[in-house]
């Protein structure tokens, strides 16, 4: 995650839109004025792997674009910036990505909006039979 546009304020709290294939940068970032009108929330919509300028700083490093690889890309991301906790917002498999970062680190989720992600679910639980009423 290289480039990003980061309208707000730099002490407001942060937002991330994470985006993904049908939803590109671009179209997130449209949005930024209307969240940052009140100058309050600090709007930062990354490009994710494989998108914009984004490199990766080692050649070593496994090319991956599942949202699980992106989450920790997102994490690594907030690192960088020191946001300890943000509200994470993402459409179709950046909203999975979000719902990745909230399941497994909740504590640096502050709030998820998920537009057309996909559900996370246990396939484990998924076996036990669940007796029909009627």
């Amino acid at each position: 995650m290289s480039d990003m546009l980061k309208p707000g304020p730099a002490n407001g709290p942060p937002v991330i839109l994470l985006h993904w294939l049908a939803l590109r940068h671009l179209q997130l970032s449209s949005m930024s004025p209307a969240l940052v009108a009140r100058r309050v929330i600090r709007v930062i919509v990354p490009y994710v792997r494989g998108y914009g300028t984004t490199r990766f700083l080692s050649s070593e490093t496994f090319r991956n674009g599942q949202p699980s690889a992106v989450a920790l890309d997102t994490i690594a991301f907030m690192d960088a910036l020191k946001i300890q906790k943000a509200i994470l917002a993402g459409f179709d498999w950046g909203a999975r990505t979000a719902d990745i970062i909230a399941a497994l680190w909740p504590e640096r989720c502050k709030a998820l909006v998920s537009v057309s992600g996909y559900l996370i679910g246990s396939q484990e639980s998924g076996k036990d039979a669940v007796a029909a009423e009627g």
